[in-house]
């Protein structure tokens, strides 16, 4: 069997460059927010981060392999929600 070790290799790095961000959006999901909007401004008036880097990581991580969280469409507003899995 195949294994692409370069793309393991970026995969690990994206990993650790993300680490803060994760932690940053993990933290306001758990308290309770679950909108992208609320999550991004959470995450700006905490820790300084960019809303367009929490939306990058906030889709990155909501897929598998790499899955933190659950996102789905709600009704109001086209609002993106959150959860964590």
């Amino acid at each position: 069997q195949y294994v692409d070790v370069a793309e393991l290799n970026r995969a690990a790095e994206a990993l650790e460059r993300d680490e803060t961000l994760i932690e940053a959006i993990t933290e306001a999901i758990a308290a309770g927010k679950s909108k992208q909007v609320d999550i991004a401004a959470y995450c700006k008036e905490k820790y300084g981060l960019n809303h367009k880097q929490v939306g990058r990581v906030l889709i990155k991580y909501s897929r598998p392999p790499l899955r933190k969280w659950k996102r789905e469409k709600g009704f109001a507003n086209n609002a993106w929600l959150h959860e964590l899995t």
